[in-house]
């Protein structure tokens, strides 16, 4: 058999329940649930309204309101008790507002009658607060909390109920069941807001958060409420035990997420800190090395500027060498010539003794021996063989020095 979710819809004569009934199956004709703009209740017995959203089906029961022209309240909530006792089980139960009205004595009194029926674990955990003719409650947040406040504030009062034996607070919409005449449609964004409340209840029930209100016991005495609530004591002392545990787990789940932040955090800083001396050992190393570089560049330098000055005396050296042997060159050819003329004589001693005292110059040894034989000829006057002599000897000079 397939489920179907009976929802109370209850509230003060005016507020709009036939209309929210009709409203929220998208009948814009108000055809479905007859809708009065006097205070007289059009709707006497329980109407049920059953259709199909969000993939489920639901059971509205439109019921007379309090505070009608005819004083029938307690003739009212007694249909209203047979009636549910008929269906024998709610899912939850719809209070309608107006939107900006404060609570009139009778809706108050209308309330406590109800704490009369059900228990305050029955009603308060299962009900949805709904502010009607809300227009756009978006502008008007503060309005809409004072509403919200109130009404919550009365009904803890009305039932004494506390925070440890209830689940949850309940939950409170605002919607806007005005449609336009012209084009004949809904305020889109209060079918939204419908959306979700249905969203939410089934979401509840898969949750197993409560339980159906079991209403095949219902009276107008109280007098089953009683029994009803014997028998809920034992889950009532569940409740707040479960409350202080939920209590304790919270504070224990809220110390451990501090040990694991602080943990987190702990380890952070030394994965920061250990990152930091890493990039400081980094840092020292390519200083050292850049030191390094710095060092080996300049004795790269200094040793170059060392070759260099040594090519320099080299090539200085291989250029007097140069010059040497040219003017070498140049008294040897000289006696050569002197000595093929045929004889030497006075005049080419002397010849011979000044290219002596040249080559002095280039080799302080060989040089005075040239001088001293060219002296010793031209004192003489020596002949072709001792010339040829002198020149022999200078050539196996030059052959020395050019080795």
């Amino acid at each position: 058999m397939e489920k179907v979710h009976n929802i109370a819809v209850i509230g003060p004569t005016g507020v709009g329940k036939s209309q929210f009934c009709n409203y929220i199956q998208n009948d814009n004709t108000n055809a479905i649930n007859k809708v009065s703009d006097s205070l007289d209740s059009c709707t006497q017995d329980p109407a049920p309204n059953i259709f199909e959203r969000q993939n489920s089906k639901f059971n509205f029961i439109d019921t007379a309101g309090n505070n009608d022209s005819s004083n029938n309240d307690d003739k009212n909530i007694e249909k209203l008790v047979n009636y549910l006792r008929k269906i024998q089980k709610i899912d939850n139960i719809f209070l309608l507002l107006t939107f900006g009205e404060r609570l009139s004595n009778n809706s108050r009194e209308y309330i406590k009658k109800l704490g009369n029926i059900f228990t305050p674990m029955e009603f308060y955990n299962h009900l949805i607060i709904v502010f009607t003719k809300s227009g756009n409650p978006d502008k008007q947040k503060k309005k809409k909390e004072k509403n919200k406040e109130e009404v919550i504030k009365i009904l803890k009062e009305s039932f004494k109920v506390e925070d440890t034996i209830i689940g949850k607070l309940p939950d409170v919409y605002f919607i806007d069941t005005e449609y336009d005449e012209d084009s004949l449609t809904f305020n889109e964004k209060s079918q939204d807001t419908i959306d979700i409340i249905l969203k939410k209840l089934l979401l509840d029930e898969l949750k197993y958060k409560y339980k159906p209100i079991n209403t095949s016991n219902l009276d107008m005495t109280g007098e089953n409420k009683r029994k009803r609530e014997e028998n809920e004591k034992y889950e009532l002392e569940l409740m707040k035990k479960k409350y202080e545990e939920m209590k304790l787990l919270k504070e224990a789940e809220e110390r451990k997420k501090k040990q694991l932040e602080e943990k987190l955090k702990k380890e952070k800083e030394e994965e920061k800190e250990k990152a930091r001396r890493e990039l400081e050992a980094l840092m020292k190393k390519q200083e050292e090395e850049r030191i390094r570089n710095e060092e080996r560049r300049k004795q790269l330098e200094e040793e170059k500027k060392q070759l260099q000055k040594k090519e320099e005396a080299l090539y200085e050296e291989a250029r007097k060498k140069k010059i040497n042997i040219e003017q070498l060159d140049g008294i040897i050819d000289g006696c050569g010539k002197v000595a093929k003329a045929g004889g030497i004589g006075a005049a080419g001693g002397i010849l011979l003794a000044l290219g002596g005292a040249a080559l002095s110059l280039i080799c302080p040894v060989v040089g005075p021996i040239v001088f001293g034989s060219g002296l010793g000829i031209a004192v003489s006057g020596g002949g072709y063989a001792a010339g040829a002599g002198v020149v022999a000897a200078g050539a196996k000079i030059k052959k020395t020095i050019d080795s």
